[in-house]
């Protein structure tokens, strides 16, 4: 016997035994290696029309640059939370840093301090958030699917959409874009509870970094978090409450916390500072409604034609599959085909289908102008400004739920399926900005420059949401007019006044683009009253340095948008005034003297 075994190689032990399979870690190495090339080659496309020098004309000008060269200069600074920016509205500060979105200038303004370059630190900066965006999506369709071939698909398709290339490329939305980029993380988080019934703890740094990606945005959130709540509840019931109201309770007293510091600092400049007028001059967004036809078909729009149009065009690569399914499903039901209804329910009605369904369906009827009521009702809704910025969940909901649709085909081959999904990427990649030339200009280099110097151009003021409050015969003025006071204060150089007595006064050289301490020296002839060029705030601390230090009083003329300081008769003063940082607003705040 042994011999016969010998002699048949074919038949021993060592030849029938199995070939090792590969190690599972190096599998996944290797997967994840080629969805970063993927992702890495579909950003370096997406960003391709910056290969030019300068930057494309957009909504928001240059003035991204200007944040990020103002928070870079406050981390050089070691202020890590900045407050006020002394370089916002013709120089004379707001608290814009305070209420603005965060999260984009966080990384941009580190990379500035890094690289040096301004155009390649914001270049870099929206890479980051679209390779964010990318996993965030590929997390929730795998989710979602389990299919590997669309969560690779999916998260090319939300970089080549057109409200992504809209916000970035066209309107200069870079806090939108993070929002938007974030969006998915927050779609696969509502995806495991619905699906599996488990709470994630990664809710609280997903809510926290979008909530400062644009807060106006995540007031929205509530409503995918609503319905999945909703959804996990009828799945689950009493066990699935039972489950997770514990975790569901620490998890809102850490997003708490993380955010009440911001929220008393802000409730703190409430009384002189009003970021509500964001709604003024018919930015609300119960008057921004669009023609609903225009989500699906924008015959008039061309990509890079006129910098100042763009599209809220859902792409065909979204709503066309899904038409397609529903007027197959309708069919499918009509003629009682049980195998095409088994595919439409398990689509409408299992858990994660019956999220994406509703949130999508709640997100397209509030751009219908038979919501307006409601906006009206629920006035803090009104923040959004324009119903169409919910597209940055529309578009990903929609990829979702396309992706779907096609992972509950069970009848497609894997070989048909990667055809559909080639074609499906293929589609959104010839219907993109990619293969058009730019018809207007670029603002040219030196103007990227020039937002990390102390310049009129960095004098952005948004649309007057971030000046002080300023009455007269007690009446607010809408923020288009104070906008009009501080221009003129610049042109006809009135920043600096003598309000009673005889003064000279003398502004400092800056110590860097955007000083904590702003210094005058001043020499007045009698007790006198001076309004220094720096919007008020009670949070200023001014001293005067002259044969010793002493603390002066400040106030403000409700008319007036500057601060007051009254002076003592003297010759020589040196003029301290500190200006306001999370830290100091805190202090004084929780501690008061």
């Amino acid at each position: 016997m042994t011999a016969v075994e010998l002699d048949c190689p074919e038949t021993s032990t060592e030849s029938a035994a199995p070939r090792p399979r590969p190690r599972l870690w190096a599998q996944r190495l290797w997967r994840e290696i080629f969805f970063a090339t993927i992702i890495a080659g579909t950003v370096t496309l997406c960003l391709s029309p910056l290969r030019r020098a300068g930057w494309p004309r957009n909504h928001e000008a240059l003035h991204f640059a200007n944040r990020t060269a103002v928070y870079a200069d406050h981390f050089r600074h070691g202020d890590l939370l900045p407050v006020w920016s002394s370089l916002n509205a013709f120089h004379m500060g707001t608290p814009f840093p305070l209420f603005y979105h965060k999260t984009f200038y966080f990384v941009s303004a580190s990379l500035y301090l890094v690289l040096g370059a301004m155009k390649l630190s914001i270049v870099l900066a929206i890479a980051v958030f679209m390779f964010a965006g990318a996993y965030g999506m590929r997390a929730a369709t795998h989710e979602l699917t389990g299919r590997r071939l669309l969560a690779f698909s999916a998260p090319v398709v939300l970089l080549l959409a057109n409200y992504t290339f809209t916000d970035w490329l066209i309107r200069g939305a870079m806090a939108e874009l993070t929002a938007m980029m974030l969006v998915p993380w927050l779609l696969w988080w509502c995806l495991r509870l619905v699906r599996r019934g488990t709470w994630s703890w990664w809710i609280v740094p997903i809510y926290f970094l979008l909530f400062n990606a644009h807060n106006a945005l995540t007031m929205y959130a509530t409503v995918p978090l609503a319905i999945a709540g909703t959804v996990f509840l009828v799945k689950e019931r009493r066990r699935g409450l039972a489950a997770v109201w514990r975790p569901a309770l620490l998890s809102a007293g850490g997003i708490v916390v993380l955010l009440v510091p911001l929220f008393v600092v802000q409730w703190g400049f409430l009384d002189d500072y009003n970021p509500g007028k964001v709604t003024q001059a018919g930015y609300k967004a119960s008057e921004r409604f669009r023609e609903f036809s225009t989500y699906f078909v924008n015959s008039d729009f061309r990509w890079l034609r006129d910098a100042h149009k763009f599209t809220t065009q859902i792409d065909y690569g979204i709503w066309l599959p899904l038409a397609l399914f529903v007027v197959a499903g309708a069919a499918a039901v009509a003629l009682r085909h049980r195998p095409a209804m088994s595919v439409v329910g398990r689509v409408m009605f299992s858990p994660a289908g019956a999220f994406l369904v509703v949130t999508a369906t709640v997100m397209l009827m509030l751009q219908c102008s038979f919501t307006r009521p409601l906006y009206q009702a629920v006035s803090i809704l009104e923040f959004l400004q324009f119903p169409w910025r919910l597209l940055a969940f529309i578009t990903p909901l929609g990829i979702l739920l396309v992706a779907h649709v096609a992972g509950n085909l069970r009848v497609l081959g894997r070989r048909v399926m990667l055809v559909l999904a080639l074609c499906w990427v293929a589609t959104f990649a010839v219907l993109s900005p990619l293969h058009h030339d730019f018809q207007y200009n670029f603002y040219p280099q030196q103007r990227i420059d020039l937002a990390t110097a102390p310049s009129p151009t960095a004098a952005n003021m948004g649309i007057g949401e971030y000046l002080p409050r300023v009455a007269v015969d007690g009446h607010e003025m809408p923020s288009v007019e104070v906008m009009a006071a501080y221009e003129a204060m610049y042109t006809k150089r009135r920043q600096t006044e003598v309000i009673r007595g005889s003064c000279t006064i003398r502004a400092l050289r800056r110590t860097s683009l955007d000083p904590r301490t702003l210094s005058y020296r001043i020499a007045c002839t009698q007790p006198s009253t001076v309004a220094l060029p720096i919007s008020y705030s009670r949070f200023h601390r001014v001293r005067v340095k002259a044969a010793g230090e002493a603390a002066v009083r400040t106030f403000r003329d409700r008319s007036d948008p500057r601060l007051m300081v009254d002076l003592p008769g003297r010759d020589g003063m040196l003029v301290v005034v500190r200006l306001p940082s999370m830290a100091s607003v805190l202090r004084q705040l929780l501690i008061p003297r």
